[in-house]
């Protein structure tokens, strides 16, 4: 079956539509829409002197290759260093104001069109950020990003178009997060199309998908229409020298090797690639990566290389979307140092643009005034070292408040244990099937005790017995021989490469980890109590972490009908699960309070599809894209419910540790 579009369904498409229209309601939105429009209308930027030239004459002269066409024309090889989506994304406005200012009436309004197509894709890039933050933190979202100092500079100020692969590059990661790897591989390919420096990214979304889910169709899906459109837009350009030369020789293509270690008198150390294979190597050797982890990891990307480049206006906004992220996620203590570093690079940009003059400085004889350029390079040297300086505190700090201390980053070197035990064998044997289907098979295994230990009777050699009871049944093992056998499991353990370790304890062991302390434990009871009298009473509360009762309601022998009475914490999990049963899936759901208010007891009659199973696991689980599951595999009937409360546990613990 062919990975979807996008995984919107009807209701989640409403509820969409409803908060992007609170977004644009808020009168933060319209206070910066009305600046940057200001912006638009009055503002010139000198950088649109390279751009506009370049467009106009595409518009004027239509070509295949338009990069060619454009030196043939003598125009300036640094006019337009971008790729082909740069040239279709500015194309539609321009081309319409240009015609209404040759043949209707001439109010420049080519070039408004031009400026205006920014702030369409930099409100788009706002919707993409809303979105991958799942509509949290408006306000704080539309501060840091909407008002961001850096973003309206460069973009409206400066004239930079470098919103344009940053809203493509941040809509390939929302896509990935929507389990749509077709369209973030078409998406990525256009962000890399229109400006090639976004190929950083490249590498860490190839990471996080097969994270995910393993060379599987979806990374060969992402893959193929990765490959596909990037032949399309880019690989038939390669061939074109007007290409070549205005691209691949550009004077930003090359910073990239400007920073470097002489090696004896003609070897060279490049830097840069040095630092990003290494912020690199850091989320590889990850284990498991969630969607924070991706991007901020990515972001870390962007850092390793802006930090050790000398200044490019347009380079700086690349970091904005993932510290807005990274800012809003962790709620950490990074407003004040956000607010110096974004001042530090507009300040940046206007002293190495020349669009102030700092000879006022030249009175202090310990400045060394440069008259060829008019600035001084003591004082733009030591602002640039206050902008890397930020940029570098930044990313330390967003290497250890946003990936290790991560949950997800804790976990990574030890396996989640979950312990399922009870006398209902059919629901276990079903749930672990269901299971398999769920949980991406590479993340997964099954094993049982008695795999380890096996039943029967030993006698010792000195006559002394260890008596185990198992229901009503006797078993006599050796002490060593009970000891060899824990070892044997724990020694499996310590070895095992899974993230998820199902363990049946078909044997009903209390303790079945011998002499060692778990950190991520799950221990579920499953139990058939159709001829057991019904207590409210959770018996097993001090135990279990999740507890599933199963009782027969009619009397068909050949075809019974089963109710389930679960037992969970009182809190915000059971008035959630409690509220999306009945509301989606139109349960029978019967709810009392234990006498101590710890406990609440559900009875739940019916059978849910997996389609509400499924949507009611996207509600109630927030991190449910984090995990590495089918979303579209969920079971049906109790199974389902029974996978959502082991997912929704599983969440609740990383939130603890």
């Amino acid at each position: 079956m062919d990975t979807p579009i996008l995984n919107f369904s009807e209701r989640n498409l409403k509820s969409f539509l409803i908060e992007i229209e609170n977004l644009n309601k808020d009168k933060l939105f319209i206070s910066g829409l009305i600046i940057k429009i200001i912006l638009i209308i009055f503002s010139k930027p000198l950088i649109h002197d390279l751009f506009i030239p370049f467009i106009q004459n595409s518009i004027l002269n239509p070509s295949i290759d338009p990069w060619s066409n454009y030196i043939s024309e003598g125009g300036d090889i640094n006019s337009f260093p971008y790729g082909l989506i740069m040239l279709i994304g500015y194309f539609p406005l321009s081309a319409l104001g240009n015609f209404i200012d040759l043949n209707i009436i001439d109010l420049n309004l080519f070039e408004f069109g031009f400026k205006f197509s920014s702030l369409i894709f930099d409100y788009l890039l706002l919707i993409v950020l809303f979105a991958l933050l799942k509509y949290e933190s408006k306000k704080l979202l539309i501060f840091c990003y909407w008002l961001s100092p850096v973003v309206i500079y460069i973009t409206y100020l400066h004239g930079q178009l470098d919103i344009l692969p940053l809203t493509l590059l941040m809509a390939s990661i929302l896509a990935i997060t929507f389990k749509s790897f077709k369209l973030s591989g078409f998406l990525i390919a256009l962000a890399i199309s229109s400006k090639l420096s976004m190929m950083i990214a490249l590498p860490f979304i190839l990471i996080y998908i097969n994270n995910l889910n393993g060379i599987k169709r979806e990374i060969k899906d992402f893959i193929f229409s990765f490959f596909l459109f990037s032949f399309l837009f880019i690989g038939i350009y390669l061939l074109s020298n007007g290409y070549f030369l205005m691209v691949f020789q550009s004077r930003e293509f090359s910073r990239l090797y400007s920073v470097f270690i002489l090696y004896g008198q003609d070897l060279k150390l490049y830097v840069v690639p040095i630092i990003y294979l290494l912020s690199l190597y850091l989320i590889w050797r990850l284990k498991r990566i969630n969607q924070d982890l991706f991007i901020i990891g990515t972001g870390l990307g962007f850092f390793s290389i802006l930090i050790f480049l000398p200044p490019a206006p347009g380079w700086s906004i690349w970091l904005i979307p993932f510290l807005v992220y990274y800012q809003i996620k962790s709620k950490r203590d990074l407003f004040s140092i956000s607010i110096i570093y974004n001042l530090l690079v507009v300040l940046n940009i206007i002293a190495n643009s020349q669009f102030i003059s700092l000879s006022f400085l030249s009175d202090f004889n310990f400045f060394e005034f440069d008259s060829k350029n008019n600035s001084n390079i003591f004082f733009l040297s030591s602002l640039f070292t206050a902008q890397q300086g930020f940029s570098f505190l930044l990313a330390i700090r967003i290497y250890i408040y946003g990936l290790t201390r991560n949950n997800f980053y804790s976990l990574n070197n030890k396996p989640l244990l979950i312990s399922i035990k009870g006398n209902a064998d059919n629901f276990i044997k079903l749930l672990k099937k269901e299971l398999e289907y769920l949980i991406n098979p590479r993340n997964l295994i099954f094993i049982k005790i008695s795999d380890f230990i096996s039943k029967g009777e030993y006698i010792a050699p000195d006559g002394e017995r260890n008596i185990l009871k198992r229901d009503n049944e006797i078993f006599r093992y050796y002490d060593d021989y009970l000891s060899r056998g824990l070892n044997s499991l724990n020694k499996f353990i310590d070895k095992n490469k899974k993230d998820y370790l199902f363990i049946h304890n078909d044997l009903d062991y209390e303790n079945i980890f011998f002499n060692r302390k778990v950190d991520f434990f799950i221990n579920v009871n499953v139990r058939d109590v159709s001829n057991q009298k019904e207590f409210f009473e959770n018996q097993f509360g001090d135990r279990f972490d999740l507890n599933f009762d199963y009782r027969v309601i009619n009397d068909d022998l050949d075809k019974p009908n089963y109710a389930m009475t679960i037992y969970l914490p009182l809190g915000v999990l059971h008035s959630e699960l409690l509220k999306l049963l009945i509301t989606i899936s139109s349960l029978h759901v019967d709810s009392d309070v234990s006498k101590d208010k710890n406990w609440v007891k559900m009875r739940i009659e019916g059978n849910p599809s997996s389609d509400d199973i499924a949507l009611i696991a996207r509600n109630l689980i927030k991190e449910i894209d984090d995990y590495p599951i089918d979303i579209n595999s969920f079971s049906h009937g109790y199974q389902g419910i029974m996978q959502i409360l082991l997912l929704a546990r599983i969440s609740y613990l990383l939130k603890m540790k």
